[in-house]
């Protein structure tokens, strides 16, 4: 395939997704009363969401949780506690900066997500052993700027699904709402060298008759690659608690012409689901909570030469107390830097949600 092919299929895949955001007849998805658990999909599926709590009422809840009984209790205090120091250091930093001649506006709670996995893969020169770290946090702060806030993440900037080994930085920078699913970004990469860089991103959420359809674009500059463009899209088919995804992203940057897609499948029986910010995670089915399945994974370059496919199985449970999420992968790769040779594999992770209180004064 050209390089013209390519970056023509790109760029009619983007202004699809444009003309899908802009479309009037598009009815977007609705959206449950924020909780920390409510039915959404189907009667069987739970969702999960982060918490709509105000700092102070939050803090005040955990002050009034009866003391730890028992190693599982003093486990979810010790969660509880992190969880309330990081939203008193939110707290302060909005006042601090605030205008002192006005009213003080609640601010709101800033969950956050702690992530850690380990792969291993048996290739033909030796063990491929790889660990990755994940960061995401987002801090509203309603007295410095009412569309203004604060990010750190270890996602990266084009967004695209991570890669087995592939080194993450974290980010951190302001973002401001220009409109309801328009947000401007501005920020640096820690790296050795930090890069700068700034972003426009577009994202929605549509019902398309039995389907779920999740857009997203995004226009980035960094001080390293240049200008780049980056697009995905995420189709679900839902019967009950089956699930069927389909999700397809692509990056240009404009600069070498580089073109690069990745294209997933998901079949998957799921009793839980999390709401995730990135949109990589849809294509790696870490929105999944609880339940198991099976994931089949492309990803290939502007000549249409494949790089590498992945198949595999997974399994994701939460704890007992629904802040820790556990998944287990086992997998094979065939890569092209190792002759198509299929080379099994493991992936075992974990994600820590500091979304809501695992204990609090609250009457059951």
């Amino acid at each position: 395939m050209s390089r013209t092919t390519a970056r023509g299929r790109l760029l009619l895949t983007l202004v699809t997704l444009a003309l899908a955001g802009c479309a009037s007849t598009s009815k977007e998805v609705a959206q449950p009363p924020i909780a920390q658990s409510v039915p959404e999909i189907a009667p069987e599926v739970t969702r999960h969401r982060p918490t709509s709590l105000q700092v102070d009422d939050l803090l005040a809840e955990h002050a009034s949780a009866p003391p730890p009984v028992g190693f599982e209790d003093y486990i979810d205090y010790a969660h509880d506690g992190v969880f309330a120091w990081t939203q008193g250091i939110v707290e302060g930093t909005d006042h601090r900066f605030a205008d002192k001649t006005k009213d003080l506006d609640p601010v709101p709670a800033a969950p956050f997500r702690v992530g850690l996995s380990v792969e291993s893969v048996d290739r033909s020169d030796g063990l491929d052993l790889s660990l990755d770290a994940e960061f995401d946090i987002q801090l509203k702060l309603p007295n410095i700027q009412k569309r203004l806030s604060l990010f750190v993440t270890s996602d990266t900037l084009d967004e695209a699904p991570r890669e087995a080994g592939e080194d993450t930085n974290l980010s951190a920078g302001l973002r401001y709402a220009l409109f309801e699913n328009l947000d401007f970004d501005v920020g640096v990469k820690f790296e050795i060298r930090p890069v700068a860089f700034t972003s426009l991103k577009w994202k929605n959420d549509y019902k398309l008759g039995k389907w779920d359809f999740h857009p997203y674009i995004k226009l980035f500059l960094e001080s390293d690659d240049g200008l780049g463009l980056s697009s995905a899209a995420t189709f679900d088919r839902w019967w009950g608690r089956e699930l069927f995804r389909t999700s397809s992203y692509g990056k240009w940057l404009v600069d070498s012409n580089k073109v690069k897609w990745t294209q997933s499948l998901v079949y998957a029986h799921v009793s839980e689901q999390l709401e995730l910010r990135s949109s990589a995670q849809y294509a790696e089915g870490r929105d999944i909570g609880r339940g198991w399945g099976a994931r089949l994974l492309a990803e290939a370059e502007q000549t249409g030469a494949v790089t590498y496919y992945e198949a595999g199985v997974f399994f994701r449970w939460p704890s007992k107390s629904h802040w820790l999420f556990w998944y287990v992968e086992p997998l094979v790769r065939w890569d092209r830097d190792y002759n198509w040779s299929g080379d099994a594999g493991i992936r075992i992770g974990v994600d820590a949600l500091f979304w809501d209180l695992a204990r609090s004064g609250k009457s059951e």
